[in-house]
């Protein structure tokens, strides 16, 4: 396969016999399977059910289905599906999806046959009993699910051979990404991931904006009918934590520092992410928010969100509707500013910036605003705060890229 970036748009679908999605847990794959489950495809998917007798069934048997996704495939079941294959799979952030692991087992409950209680998985127990810390500290924590799973993970997906050896694990996930699989997205940049994905297999997906977020998991074939939701840990205010996780993460990382990279390069997956659920004082008027010259207030807020530690920028997108009462050119039209709960702090400012009327015009303004954590945060808002100088609209979502 060429090397060069690919142009998503002019990309032919193309009707292969096998779609292989290589499922890393805690990467979409609920959200993603659902939305194929739902489109033509869903008649064709290699049912749970027969997983542990994959290898012993005849191509006869295998004729009827076209989608498998089962986690941590092996590179045997994978040589057994014959035809024309399509693989595919999802990243994550590895610090993202390692919480989100710990967050989903600390809540996922089994109901009992004929009863009315739930118990927890065995796996959840010394995540109920220990504190963050605690737990990644511990031996528990060495386990395949919470660190450097997804190398792992890949690399049973594409080679046969019994090695501890994560470097050399890493070479081989890298030259299957870089010149074998047929497409990577990533979790940051979902939307346009997906679109891609939709041209490639001739699917519709709805956007992540009219549906459920992406972890909120529906009941699918068993999978995880009974998680109960309770009150999430606030794991940012344990100090040393971030740095316990990326230390048991460290060839992840790595992993998908490159694996976003490549994504870019082959498939024109940008890495950068666009943030929905924004709020307003304002009003909501032809597909913008909408603040009126002498009115002021608060333009955009929310989502209240959790971020890794990192550098990045947001870029919002705003335009001046009517110039009224604007005084001096140097007046102040908008105030912009990032703001997240860190490390048991509330309200922390990690970024701003004030906009003055000479700097907006009345077409769209596409204004970048850089911030950096050191820590995980918590409720992070992107806001915008109208003077009143103008009247404003805004894109109801912004951007948010990352840096390092």
């Amino acid at each position: 396969m060429s090397m060069q970036r690919i142009s998503m748009k002019n990309i032919k679908v193309k009707n292969f016999d096998k779609i292989i999605y290589l499922h890393l847990m805690k990467c979409a794959g609920s959200d993603l399977v659902n939305q194929l489950f739902t489109s033509h495809l869903g008649k064709y998917f290699f049912p749970s059910s027969l997983r542990s007798s994959l290898l012993y069934l005849s191509q006869q048997d295998l004729s009827d289905y076209r989608f498998y996704y089962e986690h941590e495939l092996t590179a045997n079941e994978i040589a057994h599906i014959q035809g024309d294959k399509f693989l595919f799979t999802f990243f994550r952030n590895p610090i993202e999806r390692v919480i989100s692991l710990y967050q989903w087992i600390d809540n996922y409950k089994l109901q009992l046959d004929g009863a009315n209680s739930t118990i927890a998985i065995p796996v959840g127990i010394p995540i109920q009993r220990l504190t963050p810390r605690e737990f990644f500290e511990s031996e528990y924590a060495a386990g395949d699910g919470f660190s450097n799973y997804m190398l792992k993970s890949l690399f049973g997906s594409v080679s046969n051979k019994k090695t501890q050896n994560l470097d050399l694990m890493f070479e081989r996930v890298i030259r299957f990404l870089d010149e074998e699989i047929d497409f990577i997205g990533t979790v940051d940049n979902y939307i346009d991931s997906i679109e891609a994905l939709s041209r490639l297999l001739d699917v519709y997906f709805v956007r992540q904006d009219v549906r459920q977020k992406i972890n909120v998991t529906k009941d699918l074939g068993g999978e995880n009918s009974y998680q109960k939701q309770k009150k999430e840990r606030d794991m940012c205010k344990e100090a040393g934590l971030y740095e316990k996780i990326s230390t048991l993460n460290s060839h992840d990382i790595e992993l998908y520092k490159q694996a976003v990279k490549i994504a870019e390069k082959r498939f024109g997956i940008a890495h950068k992410r666009k943030v929905f659920g924004l709020f307003t004082q304002g009003e909501k008027i032809n597909g913008f928010y909408h603040t009126y010259a002498k009115g002021g207030g608060w333009l955009l807020f929310g989502p209240y969100e959790k971020l890794d530690a990192g550098k990045y920028e947001v870029v919002f997108t705003l335009r001046a509707n009517a110039v009224a009462n604007t005084g001096d050119i140097g007046d102040s039209v908008v105030f912009l500013d990032v703001v997240a709960d860190v490390a048991g702090s509330k309200g922390v400012v990690l970024g701003c910036m004030d906009v003055k009327v000479k700097d907006i015009r009345d077409d769209f303004n596409v204004i970048t605003l850089p911030f950096d954590l050191s820590l995980p945060a918590l409720n992070v808002e992107y806001r915008v705060y109208s003077t009143g100088c103008v009247g404003l609209d805004a894109v109801m979502s912004v951007d948010v890229n990352y840096k390092n």
